[in-house]
C-alpha cells in the first residue's frame, strides 16, 4: 500500500509532462538485520569474527533487496530498478564517515556516561523512537532512610535524641535501590514531622494522610510542620548497605503521589542523573549488559534485575526499613521489537551535544528561513529541537581516529571503520 500510493504520485506527474525519475533505495544498517542474522546462526557463531558477522549481515540485506525489488516490479511500480542505491554501498558508507568527521571537527561530539533505555533481550541501547509504552503493574515500595544524626536539627529539639527519624521514599523500581546515592526533596514542598509510636517520619504535608492509610497506621501525630530549611545538611543510612547518602534538593520532586521524597540513583534515570551531576553524586550502575547485577555487587551480585524485586523487598522488611508495599499500575517503556520492559542504565557512550558548539541555535535559526508546507511543520520541528535534552559532557578532545578506534574496540559500526582504513 505504501509503495503503490507513492507510485501514484510519480505516475501522475509523468502524465502531467514532468520529468520524474525515481531511484529506489534501501537502508541496510541497523539492529533488525543483526537480530535476524543472530537468530539464524546463533549469537555465539560470530563472537570472535566480526568480519564474518558483517558479511552475513550484508548477504541477508542483499537477498531481502532482491525479493522486495521483484515484488515492486510485479506491482508495476515505475523506478530505475537497474541502478538502485543502498546504505551499504561503499560510496555511501564513505560519505557517512566523512560526515562524521565534520561533526567531530565542529566539536559537537562528546564522550560521557548517561542513563539510556536498555533492552535486556538484545543487550542494546534504544533511541526514543524505538520505545513504546504499555501499562504494567509494578511492586511499589515505601522505604525508610534513617537520619544518621538529628542532634543539630532544631525541629527535633523536643523529641528524644535516641528516637529513630526517617525519610520514607516511594519507588516503583525496587531493583534500583542498590544504586541509590541520595534522597531528594523539593524546596517548594512543605514537610511534616510525623510521630508513629517511638519513631518519626518526615513526609510531605499534603501526603501524610495517604501514606499513613497505605501503611495501615491510624495512631500517628504530626509534631512539626513546614520543615525543610535544614534538610540539605542531613545524611541518611542506606536501607541495606553500610553507606551514608545525602539529602538533596531536586526540581523533579513533587507531592502528587508517594511521600514527597525521591530516591536518587544517577545510574538508572535521566532526572536522577541530572540531579546527581548538580550535586556531584557518583553515577553508579551495578547492572551489566544482560540485565544482571554485577558479581561485585554485595548481596545481589549475579541476580537478574527482573527477579530481584522480591529479594529486595524481603531484605527491606527484615531490616525494618519497609513502611509498606503495593501493586501499582502505571505506564512503562517497552522495547518495540521484543515487546519486553526496558531498564534504565548508565553506559559509557558517544553523544552529539546540541549546545556545546551552538548546534541548537544554528538549527533554530535555519528553521526560520525555510518555507514550510504545511505551515504547522515549522512549529513542530522547532519545538522538537527546542526540547531536546541539554548535553552534559566531559570536556575531552577526541579526534576522528580515536573516536572510530573506540568503536572498533566495541566491535560496533565495523563497516564504517573498514571503509575508512
Amino acid at each position: 500500500m505504501n509503495k503503490i500510493l507513492k507510485d501514484f504520485i510519480i505516475k501522475s506527474k509523468i502524465m502531467s509532462g514532468y520529468h520524474t525519475p525515481f531511484t529506489p533505495g534501501w537502508d541496510c544498517h541497523g539492529l533488525p538485520i543483526e537480530l535476524q542474522v543472530e537468530k539464524k546462526y546463533g549469537k555465539g557463531k560470530f563472537k570472535d569474527n566480526p568480519n564474518a558477522f558483517v558479511a552475513a549481515c550484508r548477504e541477508f540485506a542483499r537477498k531481502q533487496i532482491e525479493k522486495q525489488k521483484a515484488d515492486f516490479i510485479r506491482l508495476g511500480v515505475f523506478a530505475d530498478w537497474d541502478n538502485p542505491y543502498t546504505s551499504m554501498d561503499k560510496e555511501v558508507e564513505a560519505g557517512i564517515v566523512k560526515s562524521l568527521s565534520k561533526i567531530i571537527d565542529n566539536n559537537h561530539v562528546y564522550f560521557g556516561s548517561k542513563p539510556v533505555h536498555w533492552c535486556i533481550e538484545s543487550s542494546s541501547a534504544l533511541a526514543e523512537a524505538e520505545v513504546e509504552y504499555k501499562d504494567i503493574v509494578s511492586k511499589a515500595v515505601c522505604v525508610k532512610f534513617r537520619i544518621t544524626s538529628s542532634n543539630e536539627l532544631t525541629f527535633t529539639k523536643n523529641i528524644n535524641h535516641k528516637a529513630r527519624i526517617s525519610i520514607p521514599i516511594w519507588t516503583t523500581t525496587p531493583w534500583t535501590l542498590p544504586a541509590n546515592r541520595a534522597v531528594a526533596i523539593s524546596k517548594d514542598i512543605d514537610y511534616s514531622l510525623v510521630q508513629v509510636d517511638r519513631d518519626y517520619l518526615i513526609i510531605a504535608k499534603k501526603l501524610v494522610g495517604s501514606v499513613m492509610e497505605k501503611a495501615g497506621i491510624s495512631g500517628f501525630k504530626v509534631v512539626e510542620e513546614s520543615i525543610k530549611s535544614e534538610m540539605s545538611a542531613v545524611m541518611l543510612e542506606h536501607p541495606f548497605y553500610d553507606i551514608k547518602v545525602p539529602v538533596i534538593f531536586a526540581e523533579h520532586v513533587t507531592d502528587e503521589n508517594g511521600t514527597g521524597a525521591v530516591h536518587i540513583a544517577p545510574g538508572h534515570g535521566t532526572e536522577d542523573y541530572l540531579a546527581g551531576l548538580e550535586h556531584d553524586l557518583e553515577v553508579y550502575n551495578p547492572v551489566d549488559d544482560y540485565g544482571r547485577f554485577k558479581e561485585s555487587l554485595p548481596i545481589f551480585g549475579g541476580m537478574k534485575v527482573r527477579e530481584s524485586n522480591e529479594e529486595i523487598v524481603s531484605l527491606l522488611n527484615k531490616n525494618e526499613a519497609l513502611l509498606f508495599s503495593e501493586d501499582y499500575e502505571h505506564s512503562y517503556p517497552h522495547c518495540w521489537r521484543y515487546k519486553t520492559p526496558l531498564i534504565f542504565r548508565a553506559t559509557p557512550q558517544w553523544f552529539m551535544s546540541m549546545d556545546k558548539s551552538a548546534l541548537r541555535k544554528s538549527i533554530k535559526d535555519d528553521i526560520k528561513n525555510i518555507n514550510w508546507l504545511p505551515s504547522w511543520g515549522e512549529d513542530r520541528i522547532f519545538n522538537m529541537i527546542e526540547g531536546r535534552p541539554i548535553g552534559v559532557y566531559q570536556d575531552k578532545d577526541f579526534g576522528v581516529y580515536q573516536f572510530l578506534y573506540f568503536y572498533t574496540k566495541k566491535q560496533m559500526n565495523y563497516i564504517l571503520i573498514r571503509v575508512l582504513f
